[in-house]
């Protein structure tokens, strides 16, 4: 027996509960308005276990799984005949079987590949091996992991991906998939949209780019500890007391999306949820550590400096600190350990360098086909083509 689908549907599959920003972000609104039936898988539990996550939203078209059963008999649904899948979790050795099962069924799977940043030091795609040189058990299981990838692909176990959709030319090269389509990375679709900001007549500010670093998921993700949050903010406020005094301005908080805080965490600073591009595009610089909405000042064209603190500099020397490192490098921005108090009477608000900037932009951003484009008009066209 043969089943038609009634409507064109496009599944995404996810390891973290679907948000409002994510739901923005990735065109799952843009979509439904556009009549195509979305539903969104989060394997969370399945992959990750019971995790909590500030501002989850639970709209009718979400399904949680639980188990690698349930999840075959959802794919063999007749409902979802024909239906593409977005898989918002790239593919590695850790995560073969669940590639595997959406491989042996011939599912057409695609993938957004984008906040994309650049690594200092490290010229090997496999750095995570190089750093765990000297941890012998963690060395094995990673070259086993690498291994299993890599001959998992070679023995066809793994289907390409039907469309690869990339951001800037970095990630354009070395993709496992039969079409790539040039799209722009979400932020530069927001600054594009976003509405003039004026903190009051005269007032000056900077903006700080949240990441959250003492409670972000991703570290878990990654096996990594998180920094000790009293000392981490401490260091952080006194830092933002400093420039606020040397150059006469106040430091505004973009909060990371997953953040929930109070005024306590930054000294009563005002804290901005959801309006990053719009008081980043007034801002006289911004202070960064490793966030992918360094895109904004880029962009915007906005002196940055970059910071880290000695715990940092010992947790993440290896794998963190390789990002910061490379974007300040990347972009001739200032960069400052805001442990170390006596360096930072020396501080100063870099120049940008334009040229710089712009190979950043069209490096990590968006590339000059798509950068008058929109990106859910890009991916949409795309899309319907193959549901």
């Amino acid at each position: 027996m043969f089943y038609l689908m009634s409507k064109k549907k496009l599944i995404y599959v996810s390891y973290n509960p679907l948000t409002e920003t994510l739901a923005r972000d990735w065109f799952i609104e843009y979509l439904i308005s556009k009549n195509i039936t979305v539903e969104y898988w989060d394997l969370t539990i399945l992959l990750r276990g019971e995790i909590s996550h500030a501002r989850t939203i639970t709209p009718s078209y979400v399904k949680i799984f639980n188990s690698y059963e349930k999840l075959q008999h959802a794919i063999n649904d007749p409902e979802n005949i024909g239906a593409a899948y977005l898989m918002l979790l790239s593919y590695d050795g850790r995560r073969t079987r669940l590639y595997r099962i959406f491989s042996k069924y011939d599912c057409k799977m695609v993938y957004i590949r984008w906040a994309e940043m650049p690594i200092a030091n490290v010229k090997s795609r496999y750095w995570k091996i190089l750093y765990k040189w000297n941890q012998p058990i963690e060395l094995v299981s990673e070259l086993y992991y690498v291994a299993k990838a890599i001959i998992f692909k070679k023995l066809n176990l793994i289907k390409k991906f039907e469309i690869v959709f990339a951001a800037g030319m970095y990630a354009s090269h070395n993709n496992y998939a039969r079409r790539i389509v040039q799209i722009n990375y979400s932020d530069f679709d927001k600054y594009r949209n976003a509405s003039p900001f004026f903190l009051g007549e005269k007032k000056r500010y900077a903006v700080y780019l949240d990441t959250n670093l003492p409670y972000h998921t991703d570290l878990q993700i990654c096996g990594e500890k998180g920094v000790d949050p009293e000392n981490y903010y401490k260091t952080l406020n006194n830092f933002f007391d400093l420039l606020e005094n040397k150059f006469d301005l106040k430091i505004l908080i973009a909060a990371h999306p997953k953040a929930n805080y109070d005024s306590d965490y930054f000294s009563g600073r005002e804290v901005y949820y959801g309006e990053t591009p719009e008081i980043v595009s007034g801002c006289e610089f911004v202070v960064v550590e490793h966030s992918t909405s360094v895109s904004y000042a880029v962009v915007n064209y906005k002196p940055i400096v970059s910071i880290y603190t000695d715990e940092m500099k010992i947790l993440y020397r290896h794998s963190t600190m390789n990002w910061i490192e490379g974007v300040s490098q990347s972009l001739a921005s200032q960069l400052l350990n805001i442990s170390d108090v006596e360096s930072l009477k020396c501080v100063v608000i870099p120049s940008i360098n334009q040229k710089l900037y712009d190979r950043y932009k069209y490096n990590y951003i968006t590339s000059a086909e798509t950068e008058r484009r929109k990106s859910n008009e890009i991916f949409y066209h795309e899309i319907v083509k193959i549901i």
